[in-house]
């Protein structure tokens, strides 16, 4: 998702392991670093093992389409922000609970309009349909094989303040919101 948006200027991925001797694989599609991480160890894209630098052969660039994959339970988030500032940190799930139908419940401003986005991704090689639904209006938009795109581009109008999104599809798809996103005080 790097550089889809100004809140993803920047991506940091982090992975803690839950269990010792957790062997762990990250891959950008153009690099891939693996590392062992003990219970509790958490690994940072940024090189770091906690707060000790591995090596800088552990870097790695998070863009849209990386992967992770260990061989024990781990749990992963996103940290996005543009600069020095407006960090935000996103729990990711296993693609094997992504889904095809979401509801969003957005909460709304003193404005007219939310200053919520949802971001959608589609994992898959092809192009696919996800329709949608907010108090203001349905519609369908296409979104490309291994792409995101935000809600409001593609819908062409802001989220209605005070409303939630339903989002569905034939295929497996993954959605995240972030609230004030378009705000320019976030």
């Amino acid at each position: 998702m790097a550089g889809t948006d100004d809140q993803f200027t920047n991506v940091n991925l982090q992975v803690q392991a839950l269990e010792n001797n957790t062997s762990v694989q990250v891959s950008n599609g153009v690099k891939t670093v693996a590392f062992t991480l003990n219970r509790g160890e958490t690994y940072s894209s940024q090189g770091y093992v906690d707060n000790l630098t591995v090596t800088s052969t552990h870097e790695i660039s998070i863009t849209t389409g990386t992967t992770i994959q260990a061989d024990k339970p781990v749990q992963a988030g996103m940290v996005t922000y543009q600069g020095s500032f407006q960090d935000r940190f996103y729990n990711l799930l296993p693609s094997l609970i992504w889904g095809k139908d979401y509801v969003m419940p957005l909460a709304g401003d003193a404005g007219d309009t939310n200053n919520a986005e949802v971001y959608i991704y589609n994992p898959n090689p092809f192009t696919i349909t996800v329709n949608s639904a907010d108090m203001s209006q349905t519609d369908a938009f296409e979104i490309a094989g291994n792409s995101v795109v935000a809600y409001t581009q593609v819908a062409g109008v802001a989220i209605p303040n005070f409303s939630g999104i339903r989002l569905s599809s034939d295929s497996t798809f993954w959605a995240i919101a972030a609230a004030d996103a378009n705000s320019p005080y976030y």
